[in-house]
């Protein structure tokens, strides 16, 4: 595994956010949840909570090693999270995938 990642290291797939979790859950890691769980003092019901989102998972060797994504509600781009897997980070993974959502925001 590389010290720091680069772009060519990282492979994108884009999914829901129901199948981003499994993405990683399939794989052992259960430390990436909905938003729903992750926040859970605001309200299940809001526009925030349910927008469906579209997420990018981030996968190095066909391992699923970060994530993120939006929403678009009301024509307005609203996150829908970041992760990186516990034992990738610290190799400029976050980086990368914030340089992917900009990308893919348009």
């Amino acid at each position: 595994m590389p010290e720091n990642f680069s772009a060519a290291d990282i492979s994108f797939k884009q999914m829901s956010e129901d199948k981003a979790v499994n993405a990683f859950q399939d794989d052992g890691y259960f430390d990436y949840q909905k938003r729903t769980m992750r926040y859970r003092s605001m309200s299940r019901d809001s526009s925030w909570a349910t927008a469906p989102a579209t997420m990018f998972v981030a996968y190095f060797q066909e391992k699923p090693v970060g994530v993120i994504g939006f929403s678009k509600h009301r024509g307005k781009l609203l996150g829908a999270g970041i992760h990186v897997r516990k034992e990738f980070r610290g190799r400029g993974l976050a980086g990368i995938l914030v340089d992917k959502i900009i990308a893919e925001k348009d």
